[in-house]
């Protein structure tokens, strides 16, 4: 069978080499997602095991239409009740890129009707939709006149991972904090600082990575558990082979924020990950720090401009730059920052750069090697 793993924008590549290191076949790049194919047991495992997908979909039907009317009709004709019954809820979910499908609302209510329709026809009761809290999300999309029909397998994203109750200001996407962790190649076992931590989502996702704790392990629900193929013992097979390769962390991790409820944030969300031993938590101004090893990785996402002037903004990051280049010589660092003045102002050289979205915002994942001494006697 074929799936589609969505994910955001940027993070193809590194959603491909997570599909392949977990021996994932037939994987093939797309914009936004990224397909493979497998058995409904390998689709369980890539819910529960995979960092950087946001919802796994199983296309059922492919087909083309050029109007509502054979789109309903052809719609219709899927056997809906093979794939689950009438007491489960709905949500129709659409995206058309299509001159003859421009509303996607009416859309949703033209496939709505066709899945109830048949069921009324088939068993005098039809499913009932919930838009809050479905059972069952049937995912629909056009492009011109083609048309994919797909059952989502997730529900609700997978960077929801179940353990973070507590949330500050633009809270960072699991699934990017994964991502920036992964891209960064670190190592799983040298230091790890997070000097500006939020609610703690970067040092969290770290403390999974470093023990090999699928990330779906706080998880209670999946979509695919409301289908009629649905098969218990699978999902517990996948679940303990997974979790048979959890390992306690070799590596220091470091959360800490200047501001202290932020850190209180961190910790109660690192507890109900399960995370909180693996985890040191300092409430301290970043600025003030002097760093006694001679290595590590600083992961960070630092304020935007969202939330600060462009002029304060500017000389912040200036700040950041300078306190890194003389307090943390030898480390990489890491900061998602939005593509503007203030991001250029660190004034450090990037070794790597790569466009991203945090939510709606674009951003850019920035690395920086801190050379000790100077960066042309490195190179010589």
């Amino acid at each position: 069978m074929k799936f589609i793993a969505k994910t955001s924008a940027g993070l193809e590549d590194i959603l491909a080499e997570e599909l392949l290191s977990n021996n994932y076949s037939d994987v093939k790049i797309l914009r936004r997602a990224v397909t493979f194919t497998g058995n409904l047991g390998e689709l369980y495992r890539a819910n529960y095991c995979l960092r950087t997908a946001l919802r796994i979909i199983w296309p059922i039907s492919e087909f083309t239409a050029v109007n509502e009317t054979e789109l309903y009709n052809k719609i219709y004709e899927i056997p809906w009740e093979d794939y689950f019954d009438y007491r489960k809820s709905i949500y129709i979910d659409v995206s058309a890129y299509s001159n003859n499908f421009r509303h996607t609302g009416f859309l949703a209510q033209k496939t709505k009707d066709a899945v109830v329709d048949r069921f009324r026809d088939k068993f005098t009761i039809r499913p009932s939709v919930d838009k809050i809290d479905p059972d069952i999300v049937i995912n629909v999309h056009i492009y011109e006149d083609n048309v994919t029909i797909s059952l989502d397998s997730s529900g609700k994203t997978l960077n929801q991972r179940g353990y973070r109750k507590f949330t500050g200001e633009a809270p960072l996407n699991e699934v990017l904090a994964s991502a920036m962790i992964l891209i960064s190649k670190w190592d799983k076992k040298s230091l790890l600082i997070d000097p500006m931590c939020g609610s703690g989502t970067i040092p969290i996702e770290a403390a999974y990575i470093a023990t090999n704790t699928p990330p779906g392990f706080n998880r209670k629900y999946y979509s695919f558990m409301s289908w009629s193929s649905y098969n218990e013992k699978e999902l517990t097979f996948v679940k303990e082979r997974a979790n048979a390769d959890i390992m306690p962390s070799e590596a220091e991790i470091i959360c800490s924020d200047l501001n202290p409820e932020m850190v209180d944030f961190a910790f109660n969300n690192a507890k109900n990950a399960g995370m909180v031993d693996y985890i040191t938590f300092k409430k301290e101004d970043f600025f003030d720090t002097k760093q006694t090893q001679n290595a590590g990785i600083i992961i960070c996402n630092p304020p935007y401009g969202e939330r600060i002037q462009m002029d304060d903004l500017i000389t912040f990051y200036n700040n950041i730059g300078s306190h890194l280049k003389h307090q943390y010589q030898g480390f990489k660092a890491v900061l998602l920052s939005m593509d503007n003045d203030a991001a250029k102002s660190i004034g450090l050289k990037t070794s790597k750069k790569v466009k991203l979205f945090n939510g709606p915002i674009e951003c850019k994942y920035q690395e920086y090697n801190l050379y000790q001494g100077s960066r042309k006697h490195k190179e010589v």
